[in-house]
């Protein structure tokens, strides 16, 4: 990792976020923030706020509406971008509008990744089928199973009493036995509570993408995440941090690459990088300022 402060911090949220692992943030309806959950993320603003990164983006396999949701409880002013759905779109919060990353993509020459995010309209026809008949096979075994409201993903909440790898494992069956022809442009991947079905875009796209419109390299921006999602991202990018709640194999790609992985779990990595990784100066304010 860079001995240099990093400028941008791309954030994933559940398992990095919460305050502890059993304090999950809600999706959709259930989206309510508990005491301690928003005196940690006020706190890890501050942080955020009197270091001397410029820019946090929130990075995550959430849609739009929820990870607006958490951002609005991080009360930072350089919190100001999402890349949501795993990388497959961007949003400004200031201006209020999306990115399209397609054509961001297009713009700075990159004819495969565009093409790669065209590809995400397979995704659409894989989720329309999930609701027409897919749903139906699973839940013989699985009962009612939640599906979240996402426009790039097909993501389902696991249900109680039910591992994320059997209900992966079960989906991916049903799903390849009526897209063969798709099985080496779909990636597949699960968090604790979530499995999640993908196109051949993914959270290091989006963040790449985010490099170029920022104006930096990726050498100078932080990479922070926690689950198998973030496999991807991880096996790529220069500088990264994970709790010690992390996934195993994100552990261990931390390791290798020469990241840090902390001695402490979800948001509490964060908020120790920032207090111990910022030059004294800062860090005094940033002590005072929560005094």
């Amino acid at each position: 990792m860079t001995q240099e402060f990093p400028q941008v911090i791309f954030h994933d949220i559940d398992g990095c976020l919460n305050p502890h692992m059993n304090s999950h943030f809600g999706t959709g309806q259930e989206g309510t923030l508990s005491s301690e959950q928003t005196s940690c993320l006020e706190e890890f603003a501050l942080l955020i706020d009197n270091s001397p990164v410029k820019s946090l983006v929130l990075n995550t396999g959430r849609d739009y509406e929820d990870t607006a949701f958490i951002a609005k409880a991080i009360p930072s002013k350089k919190l100001r971008y999402l890349i949501v759905e795993h990388g497959a779109y961007g949003w400004d919060l200031q201006e209020d509008h999306i990115f399209n990353l397609e054509e961001l993509a297009q713009r700075w020459g990159s004819a495969q990744l565009k093409e790669r995010y065209a590809e995400l309209e397979q995704i659409k026809k894989i989720m329309e089928w999930y609701r027409e008949e897919g749903r139906i096979q699973l839940e013989r075994t699985f009962g009612s199973i939640n599906i979240l409201g996402k426009e790039a993903n097909l993501s389902l909440q696991v249900p109680e009493g039910f591992s994320a790898d059997h209900l992966l494992s079960e989906l991916k069956t049903c799903l390849l036995h009526e897209f063969k022809h798709l099985k080496d442009k779909l990636q597949f991947c699960h968090s604790q509570r979530f499995v999640d079905v993908l196109g051949q875009i993914h959270k290091s796209d989006g963040a790449l993408l985010f490099c170029q419109y920022l104006g930096i390299n990726a050498e100078q921006s932080l990479v922070v995440g926690d689950g198998l999602n973030d496999v991807d991202i991880f096996s790529i990018w220069p500088n990264l941090l994970c709790p010690a709640n992390a996934h195993q194999d994100v552990i261990r790609l931390c390791h290798e690459r020469g990241g840090t992985v902390s001695e402490y779990d979800c948001i509490q990595a964060s908020n120790h990088f920032l207090k111990n990784c910022m030059p004294a100066a800062v860090s005094r304010t940033a002590s005072s300022a929560q005094s």
